[in-house]
């Protein structure tokens, strides 16, 4: 993957945990349960399928971009 696509992908997952995640982390951390509002964001956006193999409905993302998701939901 170019260097430029990975910028711009983490730049959408960046967006991504700010708008759909960030607001939803205090409230689940306090009440010590799942943060059903994030997974469904999650859901939404595609990100869900993001590892999966394209050949079983996945993205077919490699490790590195699975990181950088991870990277920016746990930043938040």
């Amino acid at each position: 993957m170019l260097l430029e696509e990975r910028r711009e992908l983490r730049e959408t997952f960046r967006k991504f945990a700010e708008r759909e995640i960030a607001p939803n982390a205090a409230a689940a951390d306090l009440d010590e349960a799942y943060p059903w509002d994030s997974f469904r964001a999650y859901r939404d956006w595609g990100f869900v399928r993001l590892g999966f193999p394209e050949e079983y409905g996945g993205d077919g993302a490699d490790a590195v971009t699975c990181a950088m998701l991870v990277e920016e939901v746990a930043r938040v």
